[in-house]
């Protein structure tokens, strides 16, 4: 599965912050791109960046609000 194929699949879901992840990771870092398998998520995904991830994505949801 790409990406590109899970981010639909979280925009059908409603599931905000898988959303706001690969946003993040897409466009504004450019680290992963929608045509990359979704294992490269995995590198983001581990304990030791969860606390950073989560601020990036407060972050992201606090601009979406205003």
């Amino acid at each position: 599965m790409t990406v590109r194929e899970l981010m639909n699949e979280a925009l059908n879901g409603r599931y905000e912050s898988l959303i706001l992840l690969i946003d993040l990771l897409v466009t504004d870092k450019k680290t992963i791109s929608y045509e990359d398998d979704i294992s490269v998520l995995d590198f983001y995904l581990q304990e030791k960046f969860r606390d950073k991830i989560n601020g990036h994505i407060k972050e992201r949801k606090m601009k979406m609000k205003r």
